[in-house]
């Protein structure tokens, strides 16, 4: 994990099964690639077979957001960032809706109010919306 996103705990990854509001045994969340994300990031479609989290590219500085996929082979991370993320700005932290349809994420891309604000795309067919500002009631 790139120290400048070490904010807490361990650059280790671990999964758990929830049941009843209680955490069960911990177990290593196996990532089968060399990339390294921060783990505060990520994001899981409601079947668990998705993940959407933030990744900064080689030969990049800022953060975008990538997509893996489960499969028997393991998790398979595409090698390109989402087709909303442009080379010019951040994209951080996002959130999947359960059935993978709504992303909302944190980016300081054109229209933000001051820094980071929350965005929202939809998902058509297999392609994403145009992000659009959540709104200055929420983003200050």
């Amino acid at each position: 994990m790139p120290e400048k996103h070490l904010s807490f705990g361990t650059p280790k990854f671990f999964k758990t099964i929830i049941k009843d509001t209680l955490p069960g045994e911990f177990e290593p969340f196996p990532i089968s690639t060399v990339r390294i994300f921060p783990s505060e990031a990520v994001t899981f479609t409601g079947d668990f077979n998705t993940m959407y989290f933030s990744l900064i590219p080689d030969l990049d500085d800022k953060e975008k957001i990538f997509k893996a996929n489960y499969s028997s082979a393991g998790w398979e991370i595409e090698n390109k960032p989402l087709e909303v993320c442009s080379a010019d700005h951040i994209y951080s932290h996002p959130s999947i809706s359960a059935d993978g349809t709504v992303l909302i994420f944190s980016s300081d891309m054109n229209g933000s109010s001051a820094g980071l604000d929350l965005f929202v795309c939809w998902k058509e067919n297999d392609d994403w919306s145009k992000p659009q500002d959540i709104g200055k009631h929420i983003n200050t």
